[in-house]
């Protein structure tokens, strides 16, 4: 049988350990802080990321932003006004949405795609503001919901038209999700009781997502890209607001973190396992969250409190890419001093690689006690 020279296992076992160093020096953990395209005294926030991590979208000074993987940031134009913000991209982060003041200050809702920011139209005359949350993947397809006779009405925008979404016998109703196909709608809408519950909007149809007994109001705020995840808060009749995670009819409530008091769910994986976020104290503090599939919940500020700086900070976890790998939000860049949106890109272990490299570190072993 053919053995292996000793310095053929030295070669094996030096490339394992050359490939364990270009496992972390490619897939390092980092944190960057996307800073404001109209200067460094200027606040962000970071709302939504593109399905590829390539595009960041938000607000900054008050204004609609874009950041992207390469470091450029800009602001995307008003409706007449100052003030706005980006909630929402298309999955390739081309089509942007959110809301924008208009010339008379009043907020109108938006999308933006090649420099051109629209008003989405089409309400009626009784319209006081209106707010554009979320859009599906190919940009064509607009929720949100709008003012009218100051009661908030749930609305879908799509070939210039306007369609109100009407309520679960309540007054009230507020579009948040849209699924990647545009088919289906998401949001909360106020029942007969004044509850605030979940819907599910298909092909003009409403329907309440039935809740759980000890929770009466449900806010959701993502989804996965057909909708059969959501996450949001929901309110518990002791007023103890609690972050959930809903699958195939079934909620989870998700774990809080020692010393907190609330919380909320604002983004989730494709595949659901992940979800992230955002919770308050006693005091009025702020962190973002992440929870896993159990629904274990971890302060990311000490999850990859190697990637901060002293008195860094981050609040609010709005959104993750479908695979886990982007996290974006805000929190505190103490380094300029000021609320700045954040891009952290978590690189999970390389596994093919690690796989790889133990493998070879595995038979050079082997080989070793074989000539030994």
């Amino acid at each position: 049988m053919q053995r292996w020279s000793k310095h053929t296992i030295f070669r094996v076992c030096a490339l394992a350990v050359c490939l364990m160093g270009l496992a972390r020096e490619v897939y390092a953990q980092k944190l960057t802080w996307l800073g404001a395209p109209m200067g460094d005294f200027s606040d962000s926030e970071a709302y939504a990321i593109s399905d590829d991590g390539r595009y960041i979208v938000g607000s900054s000074s008050q204004a609609v932003a874009r950041w992207d993987s390469t470091g450029r940031r800009e602001l995307l134009g008003t409706l007449g006004g100052v003030g706005g913000g980006a909630f929402a991209c298309s999955s390739n982060g081309e089509v942007l949405v959110g809301a924008a003041n208009n010339a008379s200050g009043v907020p109108r809702a938006f999308r933006w795609q090649n420099g051109v920011m629209q008003e989405l139209g089409g309400l009626p005359p009784t319209l006081v503001s209106s707010y554009a949350e979320d859009v599906s993947a190919d940009g064509s397809v607009v929720v949100g919901y709008a003012y009218l006779d100051n009661l908030q009405q749930a609305v879908r925008w799509a070939n210039g038209t306007a369609t109100l979404l009407g309520t679960l016998g309540g007054s009230l109703s507020v579009a948040r999700i849209v699924s990647a196909d545009g088919r289906v709608i998401i949001g909360h809408s106020q029942n007969p009781n004044r509850q605030q519950r979940m819907f599910r909007w298909e092909n003009g149809v409403m329907q309440e997502i039935s809740g759980i007994p000890e929770f009466i109001h449900y806010y959701p705020s993502g989804a996965n890209s057909d909708c059969s995840v959501i996450v949001g808060q929901m309110v518990r009749r002791d007023d103890a607001f609690r972050a959930f995670r809903w699958r195939s009819g079934s909620y989870q409530v998700l774990g809080m973190l020692a010393g907190y008091s609330s919380a909320a769910a604002l983004g989730v994986t494709s595949n659901g396992s992940i979800a992230v976020g955002e919770m308050m104290n006693s005091q009025g503090s702020f962190a973002a969250v992440l929870w896993d599939a159990q629904g274990r919940a971890y302060n990311l500020n000490t999850l990859y409190a190697n990637l901060l700086q002293e008195n860094d900070y981050l609040y609010v976890a709005t959104d993750i890419t479908p695979d886990g790998r982007y996290i974006v939000g805000f929190g505190y860049n103490s380094a300029l001093n000021r609320t700045d949106g954040f891009l952290l890109d978590t690189v999970p272990e390389p596994t093919t690689l690690l796989i790889l490299s133990a493998g070879l570190a595995g038979i050079a072993a082997a080989r070793r006690r074989r000539l030994q």
